[in-house]
């Protein structure tokens, strides 16, 4: 087992995390991370704390998404399915890849998908 490091006693307990006695009944529901050495409880300062903070909130999914996160979401998957397009023009015409750079923009320009 690790070492427990700084100890709380009661005293620590109750400046930190209200009554003495909350902290040791929250032990004892399991709310509290501690090791108990006999009958007594041991706590690591820094692990009461973390249990102490409150969660982050989760995601409300529930919500609608913002117009615009969703147009950027829709121009993202256009540009995605372009690019597809685009891809599968190039492998027609020239499915052994041996077009150069400037002779694929080209064609990709005659094909419509450049401006």
């Amino acid at each position: 087992m690790p070492t427990l490091g700084r100890r709380m006693g009661r005293r620590g307990c109750s400046l930190s995390c209200g009554s003495g006695s909350t902290v040791y009944s929250m032990a004892q529901r399991g709310d509290l991370p501690h090791i108990r050495l006999g009958s007594r409880y041991r706590f690591r300062v820094s692990e009461v704390i973390d249990a102490m903070r409150p969660e982050r909130p989760v995601a409300d999914t529930s919500r609608p998404v913002p117009r615009r996160r969703a147009q950027r979401l829709a121009d993202y998957e256009r540009g995605l399915e372009n690019m597809r397009a685009a891809t599968a023009y190039i492998d027609r015409i020239d499915p052994h890849g041996r077009m150069t750079q400037d002779e694929s923009v080209e064609a990709l320009r005659r094909g419509g998908f450049l401006g």
